[in-house]
């Protein structure tokens, strides 16, 4: 949906975030399966989060490119 998902402001060094190729200016458009279409929904879908088990994350780049991405925490 145009105009949905939740901007990445900050990717911390070293994080599971910048190990997946998530980088600042991107769009978050779904996390572990479901959409993202505020901080809360990106709360809620992230809250369950295992150590060490791989999510989807769908981002759409700066450059307008969508792409699917693992992330594990």
């Amino acid at each position: 949906v145009e105009g949905s998902g939740l901007e990445v402001t900050k990717v911390d060094e070293d994080s599971p975030a910048e190990d997946a190729g998530i980088e600042e200016g991107d769009i978050l458009k779904s996390f572990n399966g479901k959409p993202v279409t505020s901080q809360t929904t990106f709360e809620t879908a992230s809250d369950n989060l295992k150590e060490g088990v791989p999510v989807k994350v769908v981002v759409e780049h700066s450059d307008g490119k969508t792409e699917t991405l693992t992330l594990t925490p």
